[in-house]
Formats: structure tokens, C-alpha cells, sequence
């Protein structure tokens, strides 16, 4: 299943970079109250899905974290999940910002497409204009699938995790433990994956300077 969810979210992760660097480069100015709750908000869907995904490694994380405090495994297990499904939320909250910054595209090409020397034919430029508006379901679309894919993740994990020993259906082959743990290691590898291509797509288009 990996390699079928790495195909899945390589495209809308890295389109997610794209929608990311747009609006580093285009936000308010970080004077003003609104474009730093923009700014905290974009770098935060950046970068909390990695850090989040190293609670994952038990050295690094659930060791160390429940050494210093008084959680459980079971504690620790339970924050890992409410955090991922808060970083999601965090996601779905920032949908309109990102949406927008797609449909401004339709100005930015009208912008260069002025710049252009000679002749301009309508017909064109109302297809690429009408294509964008078309297209902005697909870009939810896009950013949205990994995040329910996840969340169905996290919510099959938490009804294993309650589940008796013997999960019905699977003629007892197949604990909810074992079950468990397949979930959560797809939930990570979802996580991680679509954080490591959306940083990449991300540096990519503040590289290149083109989304």
C-alpha cells in the first residue's frame, strides 16, 4: 500500500508546495496584524506535518517524552493522533486562503499578459481565464484528499485501538493490534511523504520563481 499512496499524494502534495510559495511570495505585508496570522499560518502547514511525524520515532520521541513526563504509551499514543488530526484541521481551516491564491492566478497571467508585445487574441485568454475558475475544484480536490485520506486514518485507528482482540471479518487471522499498527504506520507514511514532497515543491517554485 505505500507505493499506491506515494503515487496518490506525490501530485496534490506538490501542487500544495506550489499554492505554498505563491503565497510567500505574494502575502501581506508581516507589519500588519492579518499578514502575520497569514505568514503563521503558511509556515505552520509547512512545517508541523514533519515535526509531527517524528513522534513517530521511538528514540526520538515517545522515549525521551515519556521519560520526562508522566504520560503513558497509551497517553503518548493518543496525543500523537489528536496532534496529527489538529495539524489536518489546521489544514482544512486555511482551505479558503490557498483557493484564493489559485484564483488570483487569473490576474497575475492578465498582469504578463499585458507585458507581452504584439497581438493578443480574446479567444485565448478567455479559455486560459475560464480554465482557472474550472480548475479550482480539482485544487481543492487536491488539497483535500490527503487530509481525508489521513483523517480516516486516525479515525480507524482509534476504533482498532478499542477494538476486542478479535476483529470480525477477518476470521480472527488478523488482530486489532496488528491492524492497528498497519494504520498507524500508513498514517505516518502519508504524513510524511506528503511533507517532505510539498517542502520540495515548495523550495522548487521559490527557486525557480515560476509556479
Amino acid at each position: 500500500y505505500g507505493p499506491v499512496l506515494g503515487v496518490l499524494l506525490t501530485f496534490p502534495s506538490f501542487r500544495f508546495g506550489a499554492l505554498a510559495s505563491t503565497l510567500l511570495d505574494t502575502k501581506e505585508e508581516t507589519s500588519t496584524l492579518l499578514g502575520r496570522i497569514q505568514s503563521l499560518l503558511i509556515h505552520f502547514n509547512l512545517i508541523a506535518p514533519l515535526l509531527v511525524s517524528l513522534l513517530w520515532i521511538k528514540p526520538l520521541a515517545q522515549d525521551h517524552i515519556t521519560a520526562q513526563t508522566n504520560l503513558t504509551p497509551a497517553q503518548f499514543y493518543y496525543l500523537r493522533i489528536g496532534l496529527v488530526c489538529a495539524v489536518l484541521v489546521c489544514r482544512i481551516a486555511t482551505l479558503r486562503l490557498y483557493l484564493a491564491c489559485h484564483l488570483d492566478s487569473a490576474a497575475v497571467y492578465m498582469v504578463n499578459l499585458r507585458k507581452e508585445a504584439g497581438r493578443i487574441d480574446h479567444s485565448l485568454v478567455q479559455k486560459k481565464i475560464a480554465y482557472i475558475f474550472q480548475y479550482s475544484s480539482v485544487v481543492v480536490l487536491q488539497i483535500l484528499t490527503p487530509v481525508v485520506l489521513m483523517l480516516q486514518f486516525c479515525l480507524l485507528i482509534f476504533s482498532l485501538h478499542n477494538a476486542p482482540e478479535k476483529v470480525e471479518g477477518f476470521r480472527g487471522v488478523f488482530t486489532s493490534n496488528f491492524l492497528a499498527s498497519t494504520s498507524s504506520y500508513l498514517l505516518w507514511w502519508c504524513l510524511s511523504l506528503s511533507t517532505v514532497v510539498k517542502l520540495c515543491g515548495t523550495l522548487y517554485y521559490q527557486v525557480s520563481g515560476s509556479p
